[in-house]
């Protein structure tokens, strides 16, 4: 990637998952982990982040709960990771929009490119209503 990185939030809840995709994002991305939804919504209220990456599965709030939530707080891209496919098909419809799904097992460069993707998207939709802005 270029010189200015995504910031990326990355939300889990089992350090060991956390440290070793932190490290995996730490080339494309500036990563900084919480490891869990009120520790990232805490963040997200002090500073800025592109995109947002959280498990699913995780105590207090589901990830897709927490993107939803980030996107009240901040709009962000959002990437949601998770190991079963069932968990997706119940998030209802109007919450699924906007969130980039990645199951597992993944490949490194399968996430690293959703994250990227997601980022560029949402910066496409800025742009795009930047520009149908009537102008003052």
């Amino acid at each position: 990637m270029n010189s200015t990185r995504a910031r990326l939030l990355l939300v889990d809840d089992q350090e060991a998952v956390r440290e070793t995709t932190a490290a995996l994002l730490a080339d494309d991305f500036e990563v900084v982990c919480a490891a869990d939804g009120n520790g990232a919504l805490e963040l997200l209220a002090k500073q800025p982040f592109d995109i947002v990456c959280a498990d699913y599965n995780m105590p207090g709030m589901t990830g897709a709960e927490l993107l939803r939530l980030a996107q009240v707080v901040r709009p962000c891209a959002a990437v949601l990771v998770t190991g079963h496919s069932d968990y997706v098909n119940s998030i209802p419809q109007q919450m699924r929009e906007g969130i980039a799904v990645v199951l597992k097992p993944y490949e490194p460069q399968m996430l690293i490119d959703t994250a990227q993707r997601a980022y560029m998207l949402l910066r496409v939709r800025g742009m795009a209503q930047a520009q149908r802005k009537p102008l003052a």
